[in-house]
């Protein structure tokens, strides 16, 4: 752990010394530079830098009697077999092939990939965020129809151990917005899902998945009480360009405010805001705060000079 965190600062040192020149709040006014112009200076330069890196396992022989197929470094194991598998023209999926994984367990690391924990409007409580992909020959493979595989969390990385959690899954090119139990609205041949299943005991949570790609194991955070949106103001323009995350605080979970408005959130839910942004002359800043949401809460957002290594550190404090 202290290697990857070694690294993930040395990674964010060089990312912030790009910033130094080509950050300005002029570049969003460069129709040359659309991305850009899109995404906020902490997405590009300092959120970017502190990704979980995907991990890559070639399998040239597979031993099914001698546990899990895969390890990844925080924790995940995986159990499959090639027979489980096609290639896109429909043959059969043989060694050697490759598994790929990215694991995100702690908020933060949902936050670097812009991945909040949400079901539409609904707070997802989460264990984990889990990707996997199987290539052959750089070929992206899919499960044959009516197969699963399995994936186990190691949970002292995710939320306390709680029966009542399903599979989640979630699709976009890039990153995950949104996710479902629901797997036939992704693919609408899983239908009847007869495979998603969470299985609990003193060891974690044993998923069995019925799609490949991004896959969560959460529940839904709901009360019996009010619920509020959260309206955040400021003084900086450019408020398209203000990151703006919501992390709770009894609770593995993260929601993300779009044109300075969030998802409503139970009532007396106790949170934590960062937010972060570029002023006018370039430089970067910074709200943190922790509140209670009440009815029609609103925040106003005190933007302070701030370095791309505090932000770090302070998102990983969520």
């Amino acid at each position: 752990m202290e290697k990857r965190l070694y690294w993930r600062y040395v990674a964010a040192l060089l990312f912030a010394s790009m910033i130094i020149v080509g950050c300005k709040k002029d570049r969003f006014e460069d129709e040359d530079e659309e991305e850009e112009e899109t995404t906020s200076y902490t997405s590009l330069y300092v959120y970017s830098a502190q990704k979980q890196p995907e991990q890559s396992k070639t399998i040239t022989f597979e031993d099914t009697c001698c546990g899990p197929i895969m390890v990844g470094v925080e924790g995940t194991k995986i159990w499959l077999h090639s027979n489980l598998f096609q290639l896109a023209n429909g043959d059969s999926l043989k060694v050697p092939y490759d598994i790929m994984l990215i694991e995100l367990y702690p908020v933060y690391d949902m936050l670097y990939y812009g991945q909040p924990a949400l079901d539409g409007e609904t707070p997802l409580e989460t264990a984990a965020q889990i990707k996997v992909r199987i290539l052959k020959d750089g070929e992206e493979c899919m499960l044959r129809s009516g197969k699963g595989y399995a994936i186990e969390l190691d949970v002292t990385n995710g939320s306390a151990d709680n029966s009542d959690m399903l599979v989640y899954y979630g699709e976009t090119s890039v990153d995950v917005t949104s996710w479902t139990n629901d797997v036939s609205t992704l693919d609408a041949s899983i239908s009847p899902d007869n495979i998603s299943a969470v299985y609990t005991d003193s060891t974690g949570y044993l998923l069995s998945i019925a799609r490949l790609d991004w896959v969560s194991c959460s529940r839904a955070y709901t009360t019996t009480g009010a619920s509020s949106a959260i309206a955040f103001t400021t003084d900086l323009g450019g408020s398209e360009f203000i990151d703006i995350w919501v992390g709770y605080s009894d609770i593995n979970s993260l929601t993300k405010a779009t044109s300075l408005v969030t998802t409503s959130i139970p009532v007396g839910t106790n949170v934590e805001f960062v937010a972060t942004a570029l002023d006018q002359d370039g430089t970067p800043v910074m709200h943190n705060s922790t509140e209670t949401i009440t009815a029609g809460h609103t925040v106003a957002l005190n933007l302070s000079t701030t370095t791309s290594e505090t932000i770090v550190s302070t998102v990983e404090g969520l």
